[in-house]
């Protein structure tokens, strides 16, 4: 209402990526992989998870989601799920690498449950958000070196690479389509989608607004 400072509190590093409001709680990540459970109206850390042990290697810019009393933090080996109640670890990644360091926010597609993650030059990898299980990656030169984040919408993931727009089956990974589109796209915006429009922030000129009808 004020705009008055209510609270802060130090982090070990800092914050780039996206944080996550849910069961009451706001959850941020630092670069070098410490997670913080914060109560927002008071500013007590309520919890703090470390999901490395003894590297900082590849930074960690892409943020956490959370999905129900779950949040998802961090790539490749340190990606992990954590419950927000109690701040325990659910599960932690077993089946993909790391790779380079991506700004691409994660996001989870709440009717199949799936948890849509990547990294720089390896590739977008899907894993059930409840087991942790590696259901799809797409590792192709065009996937691979998108740094956009993804959408859940309508029950599928979409997302733009340097110069296509994706459109994906959550639980199989089936590309219902893949557009080429005369822009660059290599941006963390995540594209806005309506029944009628994809609509994204490009590298080189401007907003632009493509007709999902007329595809």
């Amino acid at each position: 209402n004020t705009g008055e400072l209510q609270w802060s509190i130090k982090t070990q590093n800092s914050v780039r990526g996206d944080m996550a409001y849910s069961q009451g709680y706001v959850i941020a990540c630092d670069v070098i992989g410490r997670v913080y459970c914060i109560d927002p109206k008071s500013g007590k850390v309520i919890w703090i998870r470390d999901i490395r042990e003894k590297t900082i290697h590849p930074v960690l810019n892409q943020g956490v989601v959370a999905h129900g009393d779950l949040v998802y933090a961090g790539q490749g080996a340190s990606l992990t799920a954590i419950r927000i109640s109690d701040g325990e670890v659910v599960w932690v990644n077993k089946d993909w690498k790391g790779g380079v360091s991506t700004v691409a926010a994660p996001v989870v597609d709440p009717v199949s449950e799936v948890l849509l993650t990547g990294a720089y030059w390896t590739g977008r990898f899907a894993n059930d958000a409840i087991s942790g299980k590696l259901l799809w990656e797409k590792k192709d030169d065009v996937t691979r070196i998108a740094d956009n984040s993804p959408v859940a919408f309508d029950g599928y993931f979409f997302y733009t690479s340097p110069e296509y727009i994706t459109q994906v089956e959550p639980l199989s990974g089936k590309e219902l389509l893949r557009q080429k589109i005369n822009y660059t796209v290599n941006t963390r915006s995540r594209p806005l989608i309506t029944e009628k429009y994809y609509i994204v922030g490009t590298a080189d000129r401007g907003v632009v607004a493509f007709d999902r009808g007329n595809s």
